[in-house]
């Protein structure tokens, strides 16, 4: 009896920026947020609307982005400080990003 090799399923990554843009202050505060991929890469076409700061934590957790890395503190800080922020350099599955709306 011989073994049936099994197939891999390889899953498209994606490699760019996450951009995000605070509208408005305090409690009422919104957050867009966009996939700005490579050239020929999926980018986002419409940023992702989220209603608060704390949905913003849950995209970003759930996309696994690394809060201890020194680009997404910046990034944060930046969002704070300024009203926009990017995290650079990240890594994404098709899949994780069209699940997260990104896509």
């Amino acid at each position: 009896m011989s073994a049936t090799p099994k197939l891999a399923i390889v899953q498209e990554t994606l490699r760019g920026t996450l951009r995000i843009v605070k509208e408005g202050y305090g409690q009422a505060s919104v957050y867009d947020v966009t996939f700005c991929g490579g050239p020929g890469d999926g980018a986002s076409l419409q940023p992702l609307r989220l209603a608060n700061s704390d949905a913003l934590v849950e995209l970003l957790d759930r996309l696994r982005v690394n809060f201890q890395q020194a680009e997404v503190r910046q990034a944060i800080e930046d969002l704070l400080m300024h009203g926009s922020g990017y995290i650079p350099e990240l890594v994404f599955s098709q899949d994780d990003l069209h699940k997260a709306g990104l896509a």
